[in-house]
């Protein structure tokens, strides 16, 4: 709050345009910032709570919520001069899982992807359908993940598998292979 209020008064007492446009987009970048932490201290919350008492899942079109976080993202990207990009290939992209969690996410992998790949770079989300299940990757042509912190990278929790590509050169993936919905009995 003390760095938006002093951007705020910078960009009050600047009688420059470009410079307080600089201000002004630092304001929103920084409002950005905020809600985004708010709303994962809240689904935070919200899972920890969860784990006395299930949350509420349904079945979700994986494609669809990529779309979208690709659209809500699509400013930041165009502002860092990253060409984002959306695959899909395969069957159905239906999942089980909390839609705000699944949400989430998605946002996380493609937030990070865009902030660590450098202006003019390349950020693609694809979504691979199979009988198995469905495969989101998330990959960028940023400086990757050193090899030390990969291990923090990687987790297993009922359903899903994450994992995390080491840096090689200029490569970096983030996948989660998700399992389709039991079939009706």
């Amino acid at each position: 709050m003390t760095v938006l209020n002093t951007q705020v008064s910078y960009a009050l007492s600047n009688a420059d345009p470009a410079a307080r446009d600089d201000a002004l987009r630092g304001i929103r970048d920084g409002v950005q910032q905020g809600i985004r932490l708010v709303n994962q201290l809240l689904l935070l919350f919200t899972a920890e709570a969860g784990a006395a008492q299930p949350l509420r899942q349904a079945e979700v079109d994986l494609a669809e919520v990529v779309q979208r976080v690709l659209e809500e993202l699509a400013a930041l990207a165009q502002a860092r001069n990253i060409d984002l990009g959306f695959e899909r290939t395969g069957d159905a992209a239906t999942v089980r899982g909390t839609p705000s969690m699944l949400h989430e996410l998605v946002a996380n992998l493609v937030d990070n992807a865009i902030r660590y790949t450098p202006p003019g770079g390349v950020v693609t989300a694809a979504i691979l359908g199979s009988a198995s299940g469905v495969t989101l990757r998330v990959e960028d042509n940023g400086p990757g993940i050193q090899p030390t912190s990969a291990s923090a990278c990687s987790s297993a929790s009922t359903g899903c598998t994450t994992t995390a590509r080491v840096a090689r050169g200029w490569d970096c993936r983030s996948c989660a292979k998700l399992r389709r919905p039991a079939a009706p009995t």
